[in-house]
């Protein structure tokens, strides 16, 4: 037993050690962990304040292929372009963390996350500001509005004194346009467009826009080609 005691007293110090060692590094990643989840939450915080945006962007960039399945390429790209160009700086986190595939991958799940949350809320007030024939100008005026806006369109109400005869004034990218929204009971005429041509030249927009509900008289439409106007029914918006 005597030759045995200096083994045995080895081997309780081993194991006392070992599971010290055990126990500090389960401390050591379980402050990590903390610390890690206390980050994500600041960059989940961060990507909300941008939801809007990021929203609009999913909606418009995940496509369907012939076949009706969801195409995210376009969407993977904006993704990544947003982490790259607004996390990544804004959090000082230096190129490594591009090429660091789990922590690209746990950033990607939260921008999805909050955009797909945010772009189920936009389906929602889409659906309660859907168009119908009850609805009043000014309704109608809203509608085109949060279609334009759902589009991607940053839009601003012009005022509704000396508004120059337009209801909006939109942009997306390096594009701007003077919009009248006209939901009407006969056909639309010369008047809607002369109000277009009058807010593009006062608001020094690219181009003019007429919405609505009904169908353009035939003058009505060679004035809007020889002045940079589109006559479109509001379920034409796409073509923009």
């Amino acid at each position: 037993m005597g030759e045995l005691l200096p083994y045995l007293i080895l081997a309780l110090a081993a194991f006392y050690w070992y599971n010290k060692s055990t126990s500090s590094r389960k401390v050591v990643e379980q402050n990590y962990q903390n610390k890690e989840a206390e980050f994500l939450k600041t960059i989940e915080e961060f990507v909300s304040s941008h939801k809007r945006v990021l929203a609009i962007q999913r909606r418009q960039l995940i496509k369907l292929d012939p076949y009706g399945k969801e195409v995210h390429t376009l969407w993977e790209k904006e993704m990544s372009y947003f982490i790259e160009h607004h996390i990544t700086p804004k959090f000082g986190l230096g190129l490594f963390f591009i090429w660091h595939e789990e922590k690209l991958a746990k950033f990607k799940r939260i921008i999805e996350r909050v955009a797909k949350k945010e772009e189920a809320i936009i389906n929602d007030e889409a659906s309660i500001s859907g168009y119908h024939e009850q609805m009043t100008g000014i309704e109608f005026e809203t509608f085109c509005q949060l279609q334009l806006q759902l589009l991607g369109w940053d839009t601003v109400i012009t005022k509704k004194s000396g508004d120059q005869g337009v209801d909006l004034i939109a942009a997306k990218e390096s594009r701007r346009m003077a919009v009248q929204c006209k939901k009407y009971t006969g056909t639309v005429g010369n008047k809607a467009v002369q109000e277009v041509v009058a807010g593009i030249r006062f608001y020094g927009t690219d181009f003019g826009i007429v919405i609505s509900n009904s169908s353009f008289t035939s003058s009505a439409k060679q004035l809007a080609k020889a002045n940079k106007v589109l006559l479109l029914h509001f379920k034409e918006l796409d073509n923009v």
